[in-house]
């Protein structure tokens, strides 16, 4: 089944190969597409298409999570916090903590 594709740019020149899917097209095709292309793929970018879908999957798992996400500078400072830990930076809990 050939699918329904328009160009992203309008009437502007569009960079070849740069395509949109249909705004139309049901969730069963978008799966069927993507499927078709991930089987293209070679190692390298498969692992990449992997990588990003793991990412866009992650960005919408709940509200709790997205809110955290939103606060600005958190990801960075916690990649700073698991270097400190792989660096053994760390402190025992009992010495930082206030009596609770």
């Amino acid at each position: 089944m050939e699918i329904t594709l328009r160009r992203c740019f309008g009437n502007r020149a569009a960079p070849a190969r740069r395509w949109c899917y249909n705004d139309t097209m049901d969730v069963a095709t978008l799966k069927k597409n993507a499927k078709s292309v991930i089987d293209s793929l070679s190692g390298p970018r498969l692992r990449a298409a992997s990588e990003f879908l793991a990412f866009v999957q992650r960005r919408e798992l709940d509200p709790a999570t997205l809110e955290l996400l939103s606060i600005r500078g958190l990801e960075e400072c916690f990649s700073l916090g698991l270097e400190d830990v792989r660096k053994g930076r760390t402190r025992p809990w009992r010495e930082v903590r206030d009596d609770v």
